[in-house]
């Protein structure tokens, strides 16, 4: 079910404390919990875009992702001020990362147009919340008119195998925050 995604900073919050990015770029809980909160609520301005299942009235899965096309310069910038104020050394870990990958970025750019999915979380495992999220993801990329969806994973996460059997394949590697990332892409419907 479908709903206003209470709850959706705890799930994510909960669920990505631990994943080494976020947790050397923002050094402890609670900065993971503001960072959340931001996008969740940055959501509610239409970047990034956010969908969550419910269970009652919480959500029990949560999915962020990009919308199909380039967000505006003023999305970009009213995040990065926020992010800055959060942890420097986040924005600082983004721009490094940001400068030295163009040929990621061309090579991100050959599944064009899609949704990028940033972050999906589920609060309780085995239950189907999370593959739920993805296909509100996917649906609503293809509604927008996205044609692929793409995500980077860390390469020790077990998510490598959720998103394999959903289709998705690896497609290149990069590095983050010293941590190696698989970028994975997923084809939602022919062109033309």
């Amino acid at each position: 079910m479908v709903c206003r995604c209470r709850g959706a900073e705890e799930v994510l919050s909960y669920r990505f404390r631990c994943e080494p990015a976020l947790r050397e770029s923002l050094r402890g809980r609670a900065a993971i919990s503001v960072f959340f909160s931001i996008l969740v609520g940055s959501a509610g301005q239409g970047f990034p875009r956010v969908v969550c299942v419910c269970r009652g009235s919480r959500a029990v899965a949560v999915a962020l992702y990009t919308p199909p096309g380039k967000p505006s310069i003023a999305q970009i910038a009213r995040l990065a001020r926020i992010l800055a104020l959060l942890s420097p050394r986040f924005l600082l870990a983004a721009a490094a990362w940001v400068a030295r990958a163009g040929a990621y970025a061309r090579m991100l750019s050959t599944f064009s147009p899609s949704c990028h999915l940033l972050f999906i979380a589920s609060a309780v495992d085995g239950k189907g919340y999370g593959s739920a999220a993805l296909k509100l993801v996917e649906k609503s990329c293809a509604e927008e008119g996205g044609l692929w969806v793409t995500l980077e994973v860390h390469r020790e996460n077990p998510a490598l195998l959720f998103y394999t059997k959903r289709g998705y394949r690896p497609a290149a590697v990069t590095v983050y925050a010293g941590s190696m990332y698989v970028l994975m892409c997923k084809r939602l419907r022919a062109a033309g």
